[in-house]
């Protein structure tokens, strides 16, 4: 089984999945899908958009409208409004009507984590809920949310002058408010004096267990929030509700995943011969999904097991 998904979709909850037995018949749940004509010989070739400079951010400006971001990796890629987050913020806060007068939403994001005492920094995956919000990317981040209004503000980390030097230029707060279609953004630091300005009347922490992984989500927290009255298990509810019910733009995104796992699946089914390595098939999928669909990580550790090891779950894994 192997399964791809990119950074965008670890919000939507979505995998597909394939089984390889090597050698002899190679089978796929994806059978309806193969005769469509994304699929030709090893090139994935999805949908042409409309072009532009390949980057992975890039704007339109009208003087009718507000600046629109979106999410673009170039060429045949699929480009996603960053409107769709602006969508989920609605979505989410009216699962919250009735609210007290002046009460925000407070959600913190991933953290970056290294491997284990080391300075290797481990490839960034942004929180679900906080991407499924606001669609930024950066590390370490905090953000609030006025539940009568739905003003947002997105708090970055500070970064020194010497981080140029290692991570390119730091792009200023008023460009990350256009980037990722906040209304404003500022320091972390400045969370404690932007909650003794606003006088919130109520703080939505996220708080639950998740029913799947068993786990309980980790609340935001600054210097002074016990000053502040909290609720853990609202925002919970309103998030998993929201989320459930898919957007057509969400809808568009899960097609997309599914016509580059799937291309990427008949490209290493192509490869396929007798006495390749599992780890080479594995290979041909990485590399597929990555070069033609734009798609940097995998939902989960692919899994190409050969005979026998075809029937094991998580074949694939460290310690299977």
């Amino acid at each position: 089984k192997m399964r791809a998904i990119s950074p965008f979709l670890a919000s939507l909850s979505f995998s597909s999945a394939l089984c390889f037995r090597l050698p002899g018949s190679l089978r796929t749940g994806f059978a309806p899908l193969l005769n469509k004509s994304n699929f030709c010989s090893h090139a994935f070739l999805p949908r042409s958009l409309k072009g532009g400079c390949p980057s992975i951010i890039s704007m339109s400006t009208s003087a009718a409208a507000l600046p629109e971001a979106s999410y673009w990796q170039g060429g045949t890629t699929l480009k996603v409004s960053k409107q769709i987050h602006v969508e989920n913020r609605a979505r989410v806060l009216s699962h919250l009507s009735g609210s007290e007068d002046n009460s925000f939403i407070f959600l913190a994001g991933g953290i970056q984590l290294s491997r284990a005492d080391t300075d290797h920094e481990l490839l960034f995956r942004q929180e679900s809920n906080f991407h499924y919000l606001f669609g930024v990317n950066i590390p370490d981040c905090f953000a609030a949310i006025s539940v009568p209004s739905g003003r947002t503000t997105l708090f970055v980390p500070k970064y020194p002058d010497s981080y140029k030097v290692w991570m390119g230029e730091i792009p200023a707060n008023d460009q990350l408010a256009l980037q990722y279609m906040v209304d404003e953004v500022k320091y972390v630091e400045e969370i404690p004096s932007f909650f003794a300005a606003s006088k919130p009347s109520l703080l939505y922490l996220y708080g639950g267990v998740n029913s799947d992984s068993g786990s309980r989500g980790v609340a935001a927290h600054f210097d002074g929030i016990e000053q502040h009255r909290t609720d853990a298990g609202r925002l919970h509810d309103a998030l998993y509700e929201a989320r459930v019910i898919k957007s057509p733009r969400e809808i568009e995104i899960i097609r997309y995943a599914n016509e580059v796992s799937s291309a990427a699946h008949v490209a290493a089914m192509r490869e396929a011969r007798p006495g390749m390595r599992e780890y080479e098939l594995e290979a041909a999928f990485a590399h597929h999904v990555h070069r033609r669909g734009g798609v940097r990580a995998l939902a989960y550790t692919a899994i190409a097991g050969s005979g026998p090891r075809s029937a094991v779950l998580h074949y694939g894994h460290a310690g299977a």
